[in-house]
C-alpha cells in the first residue's frame, strides 16, 4: 500500500482536505431549524404518551440514587445508575421526597419497591414530563453532533442530509423522547468514537492525546448509561490499530508501536476509571466470592444482563424463549421507513463502486455497526428494534457520505432526475413521520401493511410498551365506553389517566382464570399487543380466541380493541374428540368456557356428532396433531367451522385446537344421496333393484335411530361413504354397529366397513351423527357398476333393525345407490 505510506511521510494520514473539514456558516441556521423541529416532536408528542413500561423503574433508580446513594439497585435492575440519574435530577426540583428506605421492597424486591415509589413521586403527567426532558435533550444533542461528523467527513450538504433523517425516523424519535437508557447509550458511544475518530486526525501528538482522553471519558460514561456500552471499547481500539497499519508498513513501524500501545491503554484505563467514579470508586466482593472488585455493583448487573439474554421472544406468530438469527435483520427490514432502507441500499452500492479507495475514511462509520450487529444477530435478547439505536447515527452520516458521491457524479438530465427521485423520497419519508405521530414506537412499513398491521409480526418495545393509556381514555370518551376488560403489563395502573376498567392478566396480582379464555364474556376489550402474542403472560396462549379476529380499532397501534358481541360466544355444547388423546379435563373446559356444558366425546376420525341436531352453537376440540387434523373427513367436517382457540405448545396438557360451530343448519348437514331402495337381507341385487321400495330419508327404523341420507365420495383407492343419523332415543344401553358395503352387480360383498365412532352414551336425543365409512377396493377389482348398502344392527345379537314404511316392515337394509368403478393398475 505505497499510497499510504506516502500520507504517514507527507503527515497527512487520515487528513481531510480544507473543504471536507469547513463548516458552512450557511447551514447552521437550516440546522438549529431542523433541531427545532425536533425537539418540538419529541415534547409534543411526549404529551400524549403515557409512562412505558420501562420508565417507572427508571425513574425510580435514578432519584433513588440521587436522594440515598444507595446502589443496590443496578443489580437488580439491570441497568448503571448514570442515564437514569441525567433523566431524573429534574425531581430534585420538588420540595417533596418520599423516604425511600422506608417502602415497600426496599434493598429485598426491585419491582415491588418501584410499585411504591413511583406514585410518591408526583403527578404522573408532569412526572413524565420532567423525566423525559432530559433524554430529548440529549437527543437534540446527538442530532448536532451528527450534523458535525457528516460536514466533516463530507460537506455541508451532506450533513444537513444526516441531520434529516435523524429528525424524521420515527424508531429515532420513538426512543428519544421515553426515560428509558437507549438513547443515552447511543449519545455518549457516539460521542466517543467521533472523538477518538477526530483525534487520530490530528498530527499534533499533545491534542491527540487530549482528545483520546476525552473520548476515553465519553465510552466511561456510554459504559455507566448502559451495561452494552462496552462494546464500544472494541471499536475504539480498532480505530487506534487501523490508524498505524499504514505506519507499520513503513520503515518506523517499531517508532510509533509504544505509542500505539500506551494510548490503547490510556484510553481503556480512563473509561473504566470514569465508569468506576459514576459508581463513586467503591469497592467490594461479587456474590458468592470474597474477592474485592471495583464498581462491584456493575459486574453484578453484568451477571443479572448475561443470565437475563434468554427471554421469551415473539416473532411472526412463533413465541420462543430464546430468540432467532434473523430477528434484528428482519425487524430493520419492517420497521425501518422504506425511502431510508432504499437511500441505505444505494448508499452501499455507491460505496462499493466508488468510494472503496476512500475506504479510511468511512472506518468509523462501519466498525462500530459491524460488529454491534453481529453480536446482535448472535444474542438472543430479542425484545426490541430499539437495540440496534446506537447503529443509528452510523448509518445516518454513512448515507450523507453516498450523497456527495450522488452529487458529484450526476450531470445533464440524469441529474435532474435523481434530484427529482430525491425529493420524492425525502417528502416521502418526512410524511412517514407525521402520520405515525405520536406513536413512533408502533412504526412499520409498507412490507407488512404498516402500523396496523404490526402487532403480527414484533411486539413488545416494538409496539405496545403501554404507551397508550392517554389515548385509550380519549378513545374511550368519544365511543361513550363506560369501561373495559384492560389487559396490559406495565408498572403504571391505567386508573391514573382516567381509564375505568376490569384487570386482566398479566395485571398486577390478576389470576389467570379470570378470563374465560374459550369464549370471553360479552364487553368490549382492550389487550395489548404484547401479551396478546403470548409475552408477560403465564399461558402464551391465553389471548388465542382474539388472535383469529380483526380488532374493531386499534388505539395507539399497540393497544387492540375488541367489541365481544353475547352471539359470538354463545356456546351450549362442547364435544371432544378422543383421538389420539382426550385433550382437555371438564375442569379445563368449564374454566375456560366460563360454565358448565354438556360435553360429549367421539372419535373424530370414524364420524362426526352434531349436538341439537346441528340447530345450536357449540365448540369441537381436538388434539392438536397433524395426522388428525389433517384427516380429509375431519377437514371436511371442519369447513362449516372456525378456529376459534389455539394452544400451540402442550404443557400440563396437550397441544390442542378449538373449532366453533355457529348453529347454522347448512350444506354440511344436508346429505348428497337421500333417494334409497328399501330391501331385505335374502333379495337377489336384480331383485332389489327391481322391487325395492323406493323412499326419500328420512327413513324410520326399528331403534334409537333414524336414517337421514349418505354422502359418497371417489378415491384413488377407496370409496368414502358417510352416512347422516338421527338420534330418536338415547336411554338405551345395548350396542350397535352402522353397516357400509359395497356389493357387485349379483350381490356380493366386494368391501366392508362397519363402526360407530359416537358411543351411545355420548347420545342426546335430537343429536345428528355423520359415520364415516371407508370401503378399501380390492387390488382385482373390475371395472363396472357397484352398489352402496347401509342399515344398522346390535353387535350382541348380530341382528338387522327393520325398517318400516307406512307403519309396516319393508326390509332390514338400505341401498343408497351406485357407483361406478374402473378398475385399478
Amino acid at each position: 500500500m505505497p499510497h499510504l505510506t506516502n500520507f504517514v511521510e507527507s503527515g497527512q494520514l487520515l487528513k481531510m482536505s480544507a473543504n471536507q473539514v469547513q463548516r458552512s456558516i450557511t447551514a447552521r441556521p437550516l440546522v438549529i431549524g431542523l433541531l427545532l423541529i425536533m425537539f418540538a416532536q419529541l415534547s409534543c408528542g411526549a404529551r400524549h404518551l403515557s409512562l412505558t413500561s420501562d420508565e417507572p423503574s427508571h425513574i425510580v433508580a435514578g432519584i433513588t440514587y440521587l436522594d440515598t446513594g444507595e446502589l443496590w439497585i443496578p443489580p437488580l435492575h439491570g441497568h448503571p445508575p448514570l442515564v437514569n440519574v441525567l433523566a431524573a435530577w429534574p425531581l430534585l426540583l420538588q420540595s417533596e421526597r418520599p423516604a425511600f428506605s422506608t417502602l415497600p421492597g426496599w434493598k429485598s424486591d426491585f419491582s415491588t419497591y418501584v410499585r411504591a415509589a413511583w406514585p410518591l413521586l408526583g403527578p404522573v403527567e408532569r412526572l413524565a414530563f420532567m423525566t423525559r426532558l432530559p433524554i430529548m435533550l440529549m437527543a437534540v444533542l446527538l442530532t448536532a453532533l451528527v450534523f458535525r461528523q457528516a460536514t466533516d467527513l463530507f460537506g455541508q450538504v451532506e450533513g444537513v442530509l444526516a441531520v434529516v433523517l435523524m429528525v424524521f425516523d420515527p424508531n429515532m424519535l420513538a426512543h428519544s423522547q421515553l426515560d428509558t437508557t437507549d438513547l443515552g447509550l447511543t449519545f455518549f458511544g457516539f460521542a466517543g468514537i467521533y472523538v477518538i475518530w477526530n483525534a487520530m486526525l490530528d498530527r499534533r501528538p499533545k491534542r491527540q492525546w487530549g482528545k483520546l482522553l476525552i473520548g476515553g471519558t465519553l465510552l466511561g460514561l456510554a459504559m455507566a448509561g448502559k451495561g452494552s456500552g462496552v462494546l464500544y471499547i472494541p471499536p475504539a481500539l480498532m480505530i487506534l490499530v487501523w490508524n498505524y497499519i499504514p505506519i507499520w508498513l513503513s520503515q518506523r513501524r517499531l517508532l510509533y508501536l509504544g505509542r500505539l500501545v500506551n494510548q490503547g491503554i490510556l484510553l481503556c484505563l480512563t473509561a473504566f476509571i470514569v465508569l468506576w467514579g459514576v459508581y463513586g470508586f467503591r469497592i467490594g466482593s461479587l456474590s458468592g466470592s470474597s474477592l474485592l472488585w471495583p464498581f462491584p455493583a456493575h459486574l453484578e448487573l453484568w451477571r443479572t444482563v448475561l443470565q437475563d439474554v434468554k427471554r421469551a421472544a415473539f416473532l411472526r406468530g412463533e413465541t420462543k424463549v430464546g430468540g432467532w438469527w434473523w430477528y434484528f435483520p428482519y425487524s430493520m427490514a419492517i420497521k425501518t421507513p422504506l425511502p431510508l432502507l432504499i437511500a441505505l441500499v444505494l448508499s452501499v452500492w455507491i460505496w462499493m463502486r466508488k468510494e472503496r479507495r476512500r475506504w479510511w475514511q468511512t472506518l468509523p462509520l462501519l466498525i462500530f455497526p459491524a460488529l454491534y450487529w453481529v453480536i446482535a444477530i448472535r444474542s438472543k435478547m430479542n425484545i426490541g428494534y430499539r437495540h440496534m439505536l446506537p447503529t443509528f447515527p452510523f448509518m445516518y452520516v454513512f448515507i450523507g457520505q453516498a450523497a456527495k458521491v450522488f452529487r458529484s457524479h450526476l450531470t445533464g438530465k440524469r441529474s435532474v432526475i435523481c434530484r427529482a427521485l430525491a425529493i420524492i423520497l425525502m417528502g416521502w419519508y418526512v410524511i412517514e413521520a407525521i402520520k405515525i405521530y405520536p406513536f413512533y414506537i408502533a412504526y412499520f412499513n409498507q412490507l407488512v401493511g404498516g402500523p396496523q398491521q404490526g402487532y403480527r409480526h414484533l411486539v413488545d418495545s416494538n409496539v405496545d410498551w403501554g404507551q397508550s393509556f392517554i389515548e385509550l381514555r380519549r378513545y374511550m370518551d368519544r365511543e361513550a365506553i363506560e369501561d373495559v376488560f384492560l389487559s396490559y403489563y406495565t408498572y403504571v395502573d391505567p386508573a391514573v389517566y382516567g381509564v375505568n376498567y376490569h384487570p386482566l392478566p398479566p395485571a398486577p396480582d390478576v389470576p389467570k382464570d379470570v378470563i374465560s379464555r374459550f369464549a370471553p364474556q360479552p364487553g368490549v376489550y382492550a389487550i395489548s399487543a404484547t401479551p396478546l402474542q403470548g409475552i408477560m403472560t403465564a399461558q402464551r396462549d391465553l389471548y388465542d380466541w382474539f388472535r383469529h379476529r380483526e380488532p374493531d380499532a386499534q388505539v395507539g397501534y399497540g393497544l387492540l380493541i375488541f367489541d365481544v358481541k353475547p352471539e359470538e360466544v354463545q356456546v351450549d355444547w362442547v364435544a371432544q374428540c378422543i383421538t389420539p388423546v382426550c385433550p382437555l379435563p371438564p375442569k379445563e373446559i368449564a374454566q375456560g368456557e366460563g360454565k358448565n356444558l354438556r360435553i360429549a366425546y367421539f372419535d373424530c376420525t370414524k364420524a362426526w356428532l352434531y349436538p341439537d341436531a346441528g340447530l345450536t352453537p357449540g365448540h369441537y376440540i381436538i388434539a392438536r396433531d397433524d395426522k388428525t387434523v389433517g384427516h380429509p373427513f375431519v377437514q371436511s367436517r371442519l369447513q362449516s367451522t372456525s378456529l376459534a382457540y389455539e394452544q400451540r405448545l402442550p404443557t400440563t396438557l396437550p397441544a390442542f385446537v378449538i373449532y366453533r360451530y355457529a348453529g347454522e343448519w347448512g350444506k354440511a348437514l344436508v346429505p348428497q344421496r337421500r333417494l334409497v331402495r328399501v330391501a331385505h337381507t335374502d333379495w337377489s341385487m336384480g331383485y332389489t333393484l327391481a322391487h325395492a321400495l323406493l323412499i326419500t330419508a328420512p327413513v324410520e327404523m326399528k331403534g334409537p335411530l333414524m336414517f337421514l341420507g349418505a354422502d359418497v365420495r371417489r378415491r384413488e383407492e377407496t370409496i368414502e361413504m358417510d352416512t347422516h343419523w338421527r338420534v330418536l332415543d338415547s336411554s338405551g344401553g345395548r350396542w350397535l354397529s352402522v353397516m357400509a358395503h359395497l356389493l357387485s352387480s349379483d350381490g356380493h360383498l366386494i368391501a366392508g366397513d362397519d363402526g360407530m365412532g359416537v358411543p351411545i352414551d355420548q347420545w342426546r336425543v335430537g343429536d345428528t351423527i355423520v359415520q364415516h365409512h371407508v370401503l378399501a377396493l380390492p387390488p382385482d377389482i373390475a371395472p363396472g357398476k357397484y352398489w352402496l348398502q347401509t342399515g344398522v344392527y346390535w353387535l350382541d345379537s348380530m341382528e338387522r333393525w327393520s325398517i318400516t314404511y307406512g307403519g309396516k316392515v319393508a326390509g332390514d337394509r338400505l341401498i343408497v345407490g351406485g357407483v361406478k368403478v374402473n378398475g385399478r393398475d
